[in-house]
């Protein structure tokens, strides 16, 4: 049965305690239910999280006091006291910051960091950071290459444990024939080893299968088997942006043409945000919203094809969803028990002021929504990321807004959304 949506203003049940580097709590039971903020002076956004089978986990942050901007991972126990904390990244202007993107963990137990790195202006630059569990740093390079490329994602490769595939956008496109100035982007690869030693590039994925388009990005690759890859990606050959698919060899070749599927369906445009397999039955949950601002999502089964029940999309009405603003679905994570939690930001007014709150979705294999829950209601909350912890309860890592701060944000509740039994 679908559960209605329960709104739950933040601010009331924060205990808000600003200071440096300290964490604050909803009472009481805080190590069952509670919402967290993280950061030193200045404003912190969360971006991306790893919980750990101890139930640790690693939360990665942008940070930025003034005109300097670095990027920091805090670590965390399971009932959010902070175990460590440490900032990277040279502390340079925030016209050429260091943004931190995704973290991973590593098929050898270490951890990282995907960044993004501007070089100057229309110059951005890949860079990988490889930190061990008390967060010391162990590798760090710099991937330089012609163009402009937007990194979106890592993906360690845990089967073979021989290295990372790294994915995002680039304007280093091949030249099509005869040239098209809409092409602008395509999607990009990069293959490396486990010394984060550069493979070589693959570029211009798109144009291999004869296509062009303005928005084409890839946003995640994913291991099926050793050396069996496919990429996700968005793209609008035809002027509509859609999911689409493509196999990826052991050398980081796309397939050819004919490669790229087209996952979303016909008729408007769908940006896609997030993709993410579920180990314990192949699943891939695609995430992403529709252009008149409703959640779009695919399940795809362990062939990663779709069928009618196994395509779902069906915006906000299909999440059953009375919400009157726009909304972005932007994450998504497996659970134990197979289903999926999906985390979306709603967007809209109060007055003439734009507000965002979170929305949290549990999915069946088959994309029939199990529960929904909405936090926030008066304040600004934007989630990045989420989770199931070991003991089945849910973790969303984002941003909140203290007074004229932003924080990162981590919220814990339980197994179905809610901070109370």
């Amino acid at each position: 049965m679908i559960k209605g949506s329960l709104y739950i203003s933040l601010m009331l049940m924060l205990i808000v305690l600003l200071g440096c580097e300290t964490d604050r709590s909803v009472e009481p039971d805080f190590k069952n239910y509670f919402v967290k903020y993280y950061g030193a002076g200045g404003n912190q956004q969360g971006v991306d999280l790893v919980v750990n089978a101890d139930g640790t986990m690693l939360l990665l942050g942008n940070s930025r006091q003034g005109d300097i901007q670095r990027f920091f991972v805090t670590k965390i126990d399971s009932t959010g006291e902070i175990l460590s904390s440490r900032f990277y990244g040279e502390a340079v202007s925030s016209a050429f910051p260091e943004v931190a993107v995704d973290i991973e963990p590593t098929f050898d137990g270490n951890y990282v960091v995907a960044v993004q790195k501007t070089i100057g202006p229309g110059d951005r630059d890949a860079k990988l950071l490889k930190i061990s569990p008390d967060l010391n740093v162990l590798d760090s390079v710099v991937y330089t290459y012609p163009g402009d490329e937007e990194l979106v994602s890592v993906t360690p490769l845990q089967l073979s444990g021989d290295g990372f595939l790294l994915t995002g956008s680039t304007t280093s496109i091949l030249v099509s024939n005869p040239p098209d100035p809409s092409n602008l982007t395509d999607p990009f690869n990069f293959r490396l080893d486990a010394n984060l030693d550069y493979l070589g590039p693959i570029e211009s994925l798109w144009d291999v299968g004869g296509e062009n388009g303005n928005n084409d990005k890839g946003i995640k690759i994913i291991e099926q088997g050793v050396n069996n890859f496919t990429m996700f990606m968005q793209a609008n050959p035809q002027g509509d942006l859609h999911f689409f698919k493509a196999p990826i060899d052991a050398s980081g070749n796309i397939g050819g043409t004919g490669s790229f599927v087209q996952i979303s369906e016909t008729g408007q445009s769908y940006q896609l945000s997030h993709a993410r397999v579920n180990s314990g039955n192949g699943s891939v949950l695609l995430t992403g919203s529709t252009a008149s601002g409703q959640v779009y999502f695919v399940v795809l089964n362990s062939q990663l094809q779709t069928s009618p029940d196994q395509h779902i999309n069906r915006g906000n009405q299909r999440l059953n969803l009375s919400l009157a603003g726009k909304i972005n679905g932007i994450s998504s994570a497996p659970t134990k028990s197979g289903d999926y939690l999906l985390l979306a930001n709603e967007e809209f007014l109060i007055g003439t002021q734009t507000r965002s709150r979170l929305v949290l979705v549990r999915l069946n294999f088959l994309g029939q929504i199990l529960n929904s829950q909405v936090f926030g209601a008066e304040g600004t909350y934007e989630g990045a990321g989420v989770a199931e912890l070991p003991n089945g309860k849910i973790v969303i890592i984002g941003t909140g807004t203290l007074g004229n701060q932003q924080k990162m944000m981590l919220i814990k509740v339980n197994s179905v959304g809610q901070f109370l039994n």
